[in-house]
């Protein structure tokens, strides 16, 4: 049997060091044995962060698994289609062998001869085949939240992370499925300028806080805060003669 290899690698989160070890090694998360080396810390100021490490390998069973895929591949006279880096190769049957075929998995289109497919679909070495990963661009709405008496209005920021996914490569196989694994979750670009314009819009346009539109901007800043705040004047009195 093959010797299995182990990797070690690190990301911000135990999430992204997982999907490196993903990568690094062609396979799933779970057809890897991971072992976390090391969690990860938000430091201070960016003092005394850390990163999170893992080291991960291959499954034996899955390693099996591959060696006996690959004898069949050569005894075959069906025909394979495999991704690798993006690109698709067909090879095709032999007379008495059966056609390949490719569908798309979750947060991947796959387009033959300029169609999109949804279901699986016969392909040949003649076939023109592009696999494309979705990419869901991050974005963000605001919650304004103004007092019965119309002097306070408060602010909270609902984040929507965006997700970038990327094709995984695969074996060659007579029937494919397209599958993409999750790379990158940015998160939304707000600015002040952004805030501002929103407050302007809603006619909130005095006594806007400027300091707490500047927390908002933070990513770990979830809560509502004050944004502006009017003057109540004076209070009313009642008219009197002087004599």
């Amino acid at each position: 049997m093959t010797e299995q290899m182990r990797v070690q690698v690190e990301g911000k989160t135990i999430e992204e060091a997982i999907a490196a070890a993903e990568k690094e090694l062609g396979q799933k998360r779970d057809a890897l044995d991971i072992e976390v080396i090391q969690q990860p810390k938000k430091g201070f100021f960016g003092l005394g962060e850390q990163k999170a490490i893992i080291s991960a390998s291959v499954k034996a069973t899955q390693v099996q698994a591959t060696e006996e895929q690959e004898k069949d591949k050569v005894l075959s006279p069906d025909g394979t289609v495999q991704v690798k880096e993006g690109q698709v190769t067909v090879v095709d049957p032999a007379p008495e062998g059966l056609a390949p075929t490719i569908a798309p998995g979750k947060n991947v289109n796959v387009f033959v001869n300029g169609e999109r497919i949804e279901e699986p679909k016969e392909v040949s070495s003649q076939d023109e085949i592009i696999v494309v990963a979705e990419h869901i661009e991050p974005g963000w709405e605001p919650e304004l939240r103004v007092s019965q008496d119309r002097l306070e209005a408060f602010l909270k920021i609902h984040r929507n992370k965006g997700k970038i996914y990327e094709v995984q490569d695969s074996a060659p196989l007579r029937e494919l499925l397209v599958r993409a694994r999750l790379v990158e979750e940015p998160e939304p670009e707000i600015s002040l300028e952004e805030l501002q314009a929103f407050l302007r819009e809603k006619k909130i346009v005095y006594g806007v806080i400027e300091e707490n539109l500047k927390r908002l901007l933070e990513k770990e800043e979830e809560r509502e805060l004050l944004v502006a705040r009017g003057d109540p004047g004076e209070p009313a009195q009642d008219a009197s003669i002087l004599y």
